[in-house]
């Protein structure tokens, strides 16, 4: 009877089956956290932005205006020499066979105009031996025209790529800066080539002075024998 009367306690633990086995902690599935901002908030890369009408410098064309100037009237030689003057009159001027006056008005004008458009004497120069030497070589009857205009157009295109890009790295360089990977220690300088080390770090690096290695020596043991030359 007192156990019909004894009140009936009652598992409050769920029970298992015979064949289930408990999961492991580390194999059960855990909550992902929560996160902080949400994809709008989150902050982005902004890539640098470049305006192609700032790339090319406007005053310095304008501050070099009579350089320009120089190589028109260089080409207006050309054009002078080429409808009013014979060819024969100026063939053997100063070294035969070479056509010397109608070269050097080409040079003056290419070596002008170029350095002005590239803002570069030393671009001038080398476009206007190039396309100097190609007049020669058309003059010489070696290359033909098709020949001389397309090697030279090629040439004008590989300078002002190459100008262009030397330009827009040039701008794009201060932006790029800001991609530097931040907090990095900056240590102050202390002459040329000394530094000075975080607080830090003074503890835990200990510096010894620097021991020059001993060279090796060949010498034998005893006096050592000395040459004299010319018999003294």
């Amino acid at each position: 009877m007192s156990s019909i009367l004894r009140p009936l306690q009652l598992d409050e633990s769920p029970r298992q089956s015979k064949g289930s086995v408990p999961l492991a902690s580390s194999r059960r599935r855990a909550a992902k956290p929560p996160q902080r901002l949400s994809p709008a908030q989150r902050p982005g890369i902004a890539l640098p932005s470049i305006d192609f009408l700032q790339v090319i410098p406007l005053q310095e064309y304008v501050k070099h205006l009579p350089i320009l100037t120089a190589g028109l009237a260089g080409y207006a030689g050309v054009f002078f020499i080429l409808n009013f003057v014979e060819p024969n009159s100026i063939q053997n001027v100063w070294i035969p066979n070479t056509y010397t006056p109608l070269i050097l008005a080409a040079a003056l004008g290419h070596f002008c105009v170029f350095s002005f458009l590239f803002l570069s004497t030393r671009r001038g120069f080398l476009v206007s031996l190039f396309l100097s030497i190609l007049l020669f070589l058309r003059l010489q009857d070696v290359l033909t025209w098709t020949i001389t205009w397309w090697v030279g157009v090629l040439i004008l295109c590989l300078e002002v790529l190459f100008f262009l890009g030397e330009k827009l790295l040039t701008r794009l360089q201060p932006q790029m800066s800001r991609f530097h990977m931040p907090n990095m220690p900056q240590w102050r300088r202390k002459g040329k080539d000394r530094t000075e080390l975080p607080s830090d770090l003074v503890d835990s690096v200990q510096l010894k002075p620097i021991e020059k290695a001993r060279k090796p020596t060949t010498r034998r043991h005893g006096r050592k024998r000395k040459y004299h030359f010319f018999g003294k």
